[in-house]
C-alpha cells in the first residue's frame, strides 16, 4: 500500500523549491525538458508547421495554378460581410449550447434514478451498456437513422423537427459519457460520507443531486474546448452533403467546403483562425476554471467507491435501469443480429469501391496500433513535466498544449503539407493523424496529480531522481489509464471518415469505415443487408474493446471521449 507523506513534509519540500533561483529549478527539472522534446519535435512538423501555414493563407489570395501572394486583411473582410459564415457561427454555437443542455439534462436525471439500482454489478453493467452507442462509427449511427426514417435533408428541409432528429441522435450517442461521470461522483460522494460515518445525515441532494450537478457542470466546461465544432461525420451520414441546406452549415462545414470542395482557401483559413481563436481562448478558460474550481469533482484523490449507494432498489432506478436494457438490447440487436436475418445481397449495382477483406482490415488495424504506440509514448513524455507544480515555464507549456488540442486535423492547410511531401493517396495520413492527439496528456497528469501527486512529492524529499520517479512512479501509476486512453484512441481512428475523404483519393487507400461510407452513399439509405453486414462486421472491433477494458474505462479516462475532434 502507498505510504502517505505528512503535511509537514509538503510543506518543507515546497518551501524548500520555492527559494531555488530560477537556474537552481531549470537544473532540478531538466529531465522534463529533454523528454518531451522527440514529442515536441513530432507536434512541430504536424501540428505547427501546417497551422503557421495556415496563418500564412488566411492574409494571402491562393491560385491553384500561381500559387499565393499577400493580400492582407481582404480574407478577415470578407469573411465577416459573409452572411453564410455568421450563419455558420450562430447555428454552431446555438446547436452545441442545444447539446450540452440536453445532455446535461438525461445525464442528471439517468444518474440519480441509476444510483437507487441497489446492485453495483447491475449497475455496471447498464452503464457500460450506455456507452454502446458512443462506440459505434457515426457513419453507422446515421445510416440506421436513414434506415429507419428515411432521409433526414435536402436542398430545402431546415425545419426544427429536422434540426432535432440530428441533435438527439448525437445525444443519444454521447450520453453514456456524461451519466458515467455523474454517477462517479456521486459514488465518491457516498464513499467518503461512509468513512465519516454521516451518510443519512446529508441527506439525497447533498449526497446524490449535487455530486452530479457539480460534474455535469464540470464537464460542460471541459467541452468548451470543442465548442465551435460538431461531429462532421455524423453531419455526413445524416444529410445529403452534396446539398446541405443553409441552415445546417456548421463553422466545420463551412472551413471544410470553402477550403476543399470550391479551393477559396484564404476564405476558409481565415475562417479556420477565428475558430481556432476563438476555440483556444474557451478551453484556456475552461481548463482554468475546472483546475481552480471543479478538479475534485472529476478527478478524485481516492479510488474507493460507494458499492451500494442505496439499500433498497428505488422505483426510478428500476425504470430507467429495464428503458435503458431495452434501449442497450436494442440496438445490439438492430446493428448486429437483423441486418443477418436477411438474405446475403449484394452491394450496389455499379459500385467501384473495393470490397472489405480480412486483409484490408487487418492493415488498418496494423496502421492504427503503430499510431497508437507512439502516441502511448508521446502522451506519457509529454504529461511528466505536468506532474511538477512548479517547473519554469510551466504556465506556458501548458498553454501550448492547449493551443496544440485546439487545432483539430483536416483543414486544407494540413492538406497542403500532406500534399508536398507526396503523402496523399497513401497510408501514411492515416498514421500521422493518430499520432498527435494530446488530450490524453491533460487526462493522465490529472489521474496521476490527484491520486499519487503526494507520492511525487514524498520522492523529492527522499531525494529521487525525476527520470527514476519516470521509471519507477509515473508510469507504474498511470499504466492502465493509458492503456483505456488508447483504446478509446483506436476506436476513433477505426470509426473516422474524414481523413480517408480528405486524403485518399484512391479507394485501395481508404479506411474500411469510409469504404462502408461509400456503400452507404451508394445505396441511398435503403435496407441492403449487405451493407448493413459490413457496417456489422466493422463495429465488432469498437465493441470488443468497450467489453474489454470496460473496468479500466473510468469516469476519468472517459473525459477524452467528449473532447474528440
Amino acid at each position: 500500500m502507498d505510504r502517505p507523506i505528512s503535511s509537514t513534509n509538503t510543506v518543507h519540500v515546497e518551501t524548500k523549491v520555492e527559494r531555488m533561483s530560477l537556474s537552481q529549478k531549470i537544473i532540478k527539472y531538466y529531465p522534463h525538458y529533454l523528454i518531451v522534446i522527440p514529442a515536441l519535435f513530432i507536434i512541430l512538423i504536424l501540428k505547427v508547421i501546417p497551422a503557421l501555414n495556415g496563418l500564412k493563407l488566411s492574409f494571402s489570395h491562393y491560385n491553384i495554378f500561381s500559387g499565393s501572394s499577400w493580400d492582407g486583411v481582404v480574407n478577415y473582410k470578407a469573411l465577416f460581410q459573409d452572411a453564410s459564415f455568421k450563419h455558420a457561427m450562430i447555428y454552431t454555437f446555438l446547436y452545441k449550447s442545444a447539446y450540452l443542455v440536453l445532455t446535461g439534462f438525461i445525464a442528471f436525471g439517468a444518474a440519480l434514478a441509476l444510483s437507487k439500482i441497489k446492485s453495483a454489478t447491475w449497475r455496471s453493467w447498464i452503464t457500460t451498456g450506455l456507452l454502446v452507442p458512443y462506440v459505434l462509427p457515426s457513419v453507422l449511427v446515421g445510416f440506421g437513422v436513414l434506415v429507419l426514417f428515411g432521409p433526414v435533408a435536402s436542398v430545402d428541409s431546415d425545419a426544427t423537427a429536422t434540426r432535432f432528429v440530428l441533435l438527439l441522435t448525437e445525444a443519444i450517442k454521447t450520453c453514456g459519457i456524461p451519466i458515467i461521470v455523474a454517477l462517479a461522483a456521486i459514488a465518491s460522494k457516498h464513499a467518503s460520507a461512509e468513512l465519516q460515518l454521516n451518510r443519512e445525515a446529508l441527506g439525497f441532494w447533498r449526497m446524490s443531486g449535487l455530486p452530479a450537478l457539480r460534474a455535469i457542470a464540470a464537464l460542460s466546461l471541459i467541452q468548451l474546448a470543442v465548442m465551435g465544432t460538431t461531429d462532421l461525420e455524423l453531419v455526413y451520414s445524416l444529410l445529403n452533403t452534396t446539398s446541405i441546406g443553409e441552415s445546417w452549415r456548421t463553422v466545420d462545414y463551412y472551413i471544410f467546403r470553402n477550403g476543399l470542395m470550391f479551393i477559396q482557401v484564404g476564405l476558409a483559413s481565415a475562417a479556420w483562425v477565428i475558430q481556432l481563436l476563438i476555440q483556444f481562448g474557451l478551453a484556456a478558460a475552461a481548463y482554468f476554471i475546472v483546475r481552480g474550481k471543479f478538479i475534485q469533482d472529476l478527478f478524485r484523490p481516492s479510488e474507493a467507491a460507494a458499492q451500494q449507494l442505496s439499500r433498497h432498489s428505488g422505483i426510478s432506478g428500476i425504470l430507467v435501469g429495464a428503458v435503458s436494457v431495452i434501449l442497450i438490447l436494442g440496438v445490439l440487436f438492430y446493428v448486429f443480429i437483423y441486418p443477418f436475418l436477411h438474405a446475403k445481397g449484394s452491394y450496389p449495382i455499379g459500385a467501384e469501391i473495393p470490397e472489405l477483406s480480412p486483409v484490408h482490415m487487418a492493415l488498418f488495424i496494423c496502421i492504427y496500433g503503430a499510431a497508437i504506440w507512439l502516441n502511448m509514448l508521446m502522451t506519457v513524455t509529454l504529461a511528466y513535466p505536468l506532474t511538477v507544480r512548479r517547473l519554469p515555464g510551466g504556465l506556458l507549456y501548458r498553454l501550448f498544449l492547449i493551443a496544440v488540442m485546439c487545432l483539430g486535423t483536416g483543414s486544407f492547410h494540413e492538406f497542403g503539407i500532406f500534399s508536398q511531401l507526396g503523402l496523399t493517396n497513401t497510408l501514411f495520413p492515416h498514421f500521422l493523424l493518430g499520432v498527435t492527439n494530446i488530450v490524453g496528456v491533460f487526462i493522465i497528469k490529472s489521474i496521476f496529480n490527484s491520486k499519487y501527486g503526494h507520492l511525487k512529492a514524498q520522492a523529492e524529499q527522499e531525494g529521487k531522481g525525476e527520470f527514476i520517479t519516470f521509471f519507477t512512479l509515473f508510469i507504474p501509476k498511470i499504466w492502465k489509464p493509458l492503456l483505456a486512453l488508447s483504446a478509446l484512441h483506436f476506436i476513433t481512428l477505426w470509426n473516422s471518415i474524414i481523413p480517408s475523404i480528405i486524403y485518399s483519393f484512391n479507394p485501395l487507400y481508404s479506411s474500411p469505415m469510409a469504404r462502408f461510407y461509400g456503400l452507404i452513399n451508394l445505396d441511398a439509405g435503403e435496407l441492403n443487408p449487405a451493407v448493413m453486414q459490413t457496417g456489422a462486421i466493422l463495429s465488432l472491433i469498437p465493441l470488443a474493446l468497450l467489453i474489454l477494458f470496460r473496468k479500466w474505462l473510468t469516469s476519468e479516462v472517459l473525459l477524452s471521449g467528449m473532447l474528440k475532434k
